[in-house]
C-alpha cells in the first residue's frame, strides 16, 4: 500500500512565512574545466579589452598537449563558456602581460615535462595565436616578468625544479625572447618573485627552494644578477610573494611551507637583508601564495592555497594583516581538492578583491566572491520548509530580497518563470542557465518563493534576480543532490508536522486521522494506535526526491526506525515531496515524538507528532 494524499492549501502559508539567515562574506562557486584536464595554474587579466577581469586556467595533467582555458567575465562574477588553447606538457606556472607592446594581454606558461615556455600572443578578443615554445633550461617551477635590463621591454626570470637553476630570457619587445641564460642554483626551485630588496632602484629576485632555502639574487640592472645569497628556513618551500606588510616602504616576503602547514613572513630591512622569519599557521600543504587587501582596511593580507593529498585539502587560508607585519589567525575559505594556484582580482566590479583557485584534484577552478557585484545587492535563499541553507534540484526555496518592492502575487497553473515582472536565473556548476519557476512574491516582507529548476547540476551555482531584464540582486549558493527538509504546520520548521494520516482497517477501509490543529497556535493531535488498524502518516517536505525513492530514504520517529512505504514527488504541488510511513504498534504511548527523514546520509530537521 503506497497511498498519496492531496496537500492542504496551508502549504502556501508554510512556504511564505520563513525567517531567513544571512549570507557569509565570501561566496564560493566553481568553473568547470573541460575533461580530462586538471588545473595547475591560474591568472587573472582583461583578455578581451572590455575592462572586466577574466580568468585563465592552465592544466598540469601531463597530457601530450595541455591547455590554457579562458573564461571571459560577464562583469558580475559569472563567466562565458570556456575556450581552450594548446600549450606544452604539464603546466606548473603561468603569467600574463603585454609582451609585444600592442596593448593586448598575452600569456606565458611554463611546463615541467616538456621543460619549456609557451608564449601565447593575445588577439585582444579573448583568443590567442598558436603557442610558440622556448626552452626553459629545466622543469619549470615559477615565472616572473619584469624589465630586468632597463630597456623598457618585459623580460622573464624562470625558476627550474630539475635541475635546480635560474633562467633569464631577455625580451625583444615584439613577443619574442632571447635564448635562456641559465645558472645552477639550489636543489628544486619553485616560486619566484621580483622586487627591489636593497633599495638601489634595480629589480632583484627571491626564489623558494624545496630544500628549506630562500635564494636572494640582487640585480645589476643589466639583466644579470649577483652572487646568490641563501636564507635558511625549514620545510619544503613552494610559493613566494613580495609586498610591504609593515608599511615601512621596504619589500617583505611571504613563503609557503608545504609540509609544515604554514607560511613564513620575512620583513625586509631595505638593504637586501631580512629580520628573522615568523611562521604563521595556514592549511595543510600550504602551496601557493597571493597578496592583496581583502578586507579593504588599507593593510596587505595573505591568501594561501593549500594542497594536501591524503586526505585531500579543500581550502584557502586567509591571513588578514595588522599593518605592522603581524597577522590575525588564518581564516579557512572553501575551494576544491589539491589547490595549487591562487590569484586575487576584482571579478565583480564592486571594488573588493575576489580569489580564483586552481584545484589539481578537482575538474574545476574555484571562485571566491568577496561581497557582490557593483550596483547589485545580495539576497538569501533557504529551504522553504525549514529555513536551512540546503538547496537541491527541484526543491522549494524561499528568497529574502530586501529592497525589491512594488510587486506581489501568487502564481497560477502552469507555474510561470515570470511573476510581477520578476525572474530568477539559476546558473549551475556546468555553466548552464535556467529560469526558476516562481510560486509567490510578496513586497512585505520582500520574499520570493521559487523552485530550483529541474536539471540543475549539483555544485556551486549563481542565483540572479532579474527585475524586468536587468539584474537586480545576486547570490552564490551550493546545490546538493538531496537536501531533505520537512514542513511544520506552524512554519517554524520545528513544530507540529505538516502531515496527513489515514487509519487503514483489516478490510482496507481508510479513515482520515488528524495530525495537527491550528487555532491561535498550532499543536499536535494525538494519533491513537491499535492492533485493529494500521496508521499511515504522510509527511511533506522538499529536497528529497533526488534520493530516487523509498529504498534510499529512511525515517525515525521517537528514535525508532519506521518503514518508509513511499518517498518522492507529491503530484499536486510543484516541488513538494511526500514520505509515507507506517507507524508500528511498538510506538504506542510514545507521546510527543520527533520525526527525522534521512536521504543519502543527509538528515532533515525534526518535526513533531503525538502518538497515544
Amino acid at each position: 500500500m503506497k497511498p498519496r494524499f492531496l496537500v492542504s492549501t496551508c502549504i502556501i502559508f508554510w512556504i511564505s512565512s520563513l525567517a531567513l539567515a544571512q549570507s557569509p562574506t565570501y561566496q564560493l562557486f566553481n568553473l568547470a574545466v573541460p575533461s580530462p584536464l586538471l588545473p595547475g595554474a591560474v591568472v587573472a587579466a582583461d583578455f578581451n579589452g572590455d575592462h572586466k577581469i577574466d580568468i585563465a586556467v592552465a592544466s598540469m595533467g601531463g597530457f601530450p598537449n595541455d591547455q590554457v582555458v579562458i573564461y571571459l567575465n560577464n562583469g558580475d562574477g559569472t563567466f562565458q563558456p570556456p575556450k581552450s588553447f594548446a600549450v606544452g606538457t604539464a603546466v606548473f606556472a603561468m603569467i600574463a602581460g603585454d609582451f609585444n607592446g600592442d596593448g593586448k594581454i598575452d600569456l606565458i606558461t611554463g611546463q615541467t615535462e616538456s621543460k619549456d615556455l609557451s608564449v601565447l600572443l593575445g588577439n585582444g578578443d579573448g583568443t590567442f595565436q598558436k603557442a610558440v615554445s622556448y626552452p626553459a633550461g629545466g622543469a619549470v617551477g615559477g615565472i616572473v616578468a619584469a624589465d630586468f635590463n632597463g630597456d623598457g621591454k618585459l623580460d622573464l626570470a624562470v625558476s627550474n625544479q630539475s635541475p635546480g637553476s635560474l633562467s633569464i630570457l631577455l625580451g625583444h619587445g615584439d613577443g619574442t625572447f632571447g635564448a635562456a641564460s641559465t645558472q645552477s642554483l639550489g636543489m628544486a626551485l619553485v616560486g619566484i618573485t621580483a622586487a627591489d630588496f636593497n633599495g638601489d632602484g634595480k629589480l632583484d629576485l627571491a626564489i623558494a627552494d624545496n630544500n628549506s632555502t630562500v635564494w636572494l639574487l640582487l640585480g645589476a640592472g643589466d639583466g644579470t644578477f649577483g652572487t646568490p645569497q641563501s636564507i635558511a628556513l625549514t620545510g619544503t618551500l613552494v610559493g613566494i610573494a613580495s609586498g610591504d606588510f609593515n608599511r615601512d616602504k621596504h619589500a617583505d616576503l611571504a613563503v609557503a611551507n608545504l609540509n609544515a602547514a604554514s607560511v613564513y613572513v620575512l620583513l625586509g630591512k631595505g638593504d637586501g637583508t631580512f629580520q628573522p622569519a615568523t611562521s604563521l599557521a595556514a592549511g595543510r600543504g600550504a602551496f601557493a601564495v597571493t597578496l592583496g587587501d581583502f578586507n579593504s582596511d588599507g593593510k596587505l593580507d595573505i591568501a594561501v592555497a593549500n594542497n594536501f593529498e591524503v586526505p585531500l585539502q579543500n581550502d584557502v587560508s586567509l591571513l588578514l594583516g595588522n599593518g605592522d607585519g603581524t597577522f590575525a589567525a588564518a581564516i579557512p575559505l572553501g575551494a576544491g581538492n589539491n589547490a595549487v594556484g591562487v590569484v586575487a582580482a576584482d571579478f565583480t566590479g564592486n571594488g573588493k578583491l575576489d580569489l580564483a583557485v586552481a584545484n589539481n584534484g578537482s575538474p574545476f577552478a574555484s571562485l571566491l566572491i568577496n561581497g557582490f557585484p557593483k550596483g547589485l545587492s545580495s539576497f538569501t535563499s533557504v529551504s522553504a520548509a525549514d529555513g536551512s541553507p540546503g538547496l537541491a534540484p527541484e526543491s522549494l526555496v524561499s528568497a529574502h530580497a530586501p529592497g525589491i518592492s512594488g510587486f506581489g502575487g501568487s502564481a497560477g497553473l502552469p507555474v510561470p518563470t515570470t511573476l510581477a515582472g520578476l525572474m530568477i536565473n539559476v546558473q549551475d556548476s556546468e555553466g548552464v542557465s535556467r529560469l526558476a519557476p516562481l510560486l509567490f512574491a510578496s513586497p512585505a516582507p520582500s520574499q520570493i518563493n521559487f523552485q530550483i529548476p529541474a536539471g540543475t547540476h549539483a555544485g556551486a551555482a549563481t542565483l540572479t534576480i532579474l527585475n524586468g531584464t536587468a539584474p537586480a540582486m545576486v547570490e552564490y549558493v551550493t546545490i546538493t543532490a538531496v537536501a531533505p527538509s520537512l514542513f511544520s504546520a506552524d512554519s517554524s520548521g520545528t513544530g507540529p508536522a505538516a502531515a496527513t494520516a489515514v487509519s487503514v482497517s483489516g478490510s482496507n477501509v481508510q479513515t482520515p486521522v488528524a495530525v495537527y490543529q491550528c487555532e491561535l497556535v498550532c499543536s499536535t493531535v494525538p494519533i491513537v494506535l491499535s492492533a485493529n488498524a494500521q496508521v499511515v502518516v504522510s509527511f511533506f517536505g522538499t529536497g528529497i526526491r533526488g534520493a530516487g525513492g523509498a529504498s534510499s530514504v529512511s525515517c525515525t520517529i521517537h528514535g525508532v526506525s519506521v518503514p518508509v512505504q513511499f518517498a518522492g514527488p507529491q503530484p499536486a504541488f510543484l516541488g513538494l515531496d511526500q514520505i509515507n510511513v507506517a507507524l508500528p504498534l511498538s510506538l504506542k504511548g510514545s507521546g510527543q515524538s520527533e520525526v527525522i527523514v534521512t536521504a543519502e546520509g543527509h538528515a532533515s530537521n525534526a518535526v513533531l507528532i503525538n502518538i497515544q
